[in-house]
C-alpha cells in the first residue's frame, strides 16, 4: 500500500470516528439505562487509574533524576519546576477519578431505583426511534439510489451537488460536504435542533 493509500484510509477512518453521535452526559444518564452506562463508566475510571498510577512512576523518576544533580541551585529551580508541572497533572487526573467515581455511584443508585420495567421501557423507546428509516423522514426532496443506500442534497447545508448519503444497512448517514454524520436520532437533533430526549420522542411519533 502506498502512502497515498494509507492517508486516504486513515482520512477515511477520522472521518466514519467523526460521525459517530456524541451526546451529552446528562442525556446518556437520562436516555440509556444505567446497567448499559455502568460497563462503560467502570472502564473509564479503571483507564484513569492506570495514568494516575503512571503519572506517579514518573514524577518518581524525575525526583530521581533530581537527586543525581550536584549544584544546590539547579536542584531547587528543577524541583520547582517538576512541581509547577506536575501539580497540574496530577489535579487534572484525580478531578478525572473522581469524575468516573461519581458516575459510577449514580449509576449505581439509580440501578437500585429503577425498576426492571422502566428499564425495559427505555430501551424499548431507543430502538424504536433508531427504526424510523432515514430516507422516510420528511427531509429530501429527491433521493438517488446507489449500491449502499442513497445520496441526496444534505438538508443541513446549502448542498448544490448532492454529498448526503445515507447508509440503509445501518440506518445512518455521512455528508461529505459538511462531515456531520450519525444515525437517524442524531440527524433529527440537527436539524429539528432538539436535545436527545426530544429527538427520540419526535422519531417514536413517526414510527407509530
Amino acid at each position: 500500500m502506498c502512502l497515498e493509500q494509507s492517508n486516504y484510509l486513515n482520512n477515511l477512518g477520522e472521518k466514519y470516528k467523526a460521525s459517530q453521535p456524541m451526546y451529552a452526559m446528562r442525556e446518556l444518564i437520562e436516555f440509556f439505562t444505567p446497567r448499559e452506562l455502568l460497563p462503560m463508566f467502570e472502564a473509564k475510571l479503571e483507564e484513569a487509574l492506570i495514568e494516575k498510577e503512571q503519572i506517579i512512576k514518573e514524577l518518581r523518576e524525575k525526583l530521581i533524576g533530581a537527586a543525581d544533580i550536584n549544584n544546590l541551585e539547579d536542584k531547587a529551580f528543577y524541583k520547582d519546576l517538576l512541581r509547577s508541572i506536575w501539580q497540574k497533572k496530577w489535579k487534572d487526573i484525580n478531578n478525572e477519578v473522581t469524575h468516573w467515581e461519581g458516575l459510577i455511584k449514580m449509576a449505581k443508585g439509580a440501578i437500585e431505583n429503577t425498576s426492571a420495567e422502566t428499564q425495559v421501557m427505555r430501551e424499548k423507546t431507543i430502538r424504536q426511534a433508531k427504526q424510523v428509516p432515514i430516507e422516510a423522514l420528511p427531509y429530501f426532496s429527491k433521493l438517488t439510489k446507489t449500491p449502499k443506500g442513497y445520496v441526496t442534497n444534505c438538508p443541513l447545508h446549502q448542498d448544490n451537488h448532492p454529498s448526503f448519503y445515507i447508509y440503509t444497512d445501518t440506518n445512518s448517514f455521512y455528508c461529505f460536504g459538511c462531515n456531520q454524520g450519525g444515525d437517524v436520532i442524531k440527524l433529527v437533533m440537527l436539524i429539528e435542533q432538539l436535545p436527545f430526549q426530544e429527538a427520540v420522542r419526535y422519531l417514536v411519533g413517526i414510527n407509530r
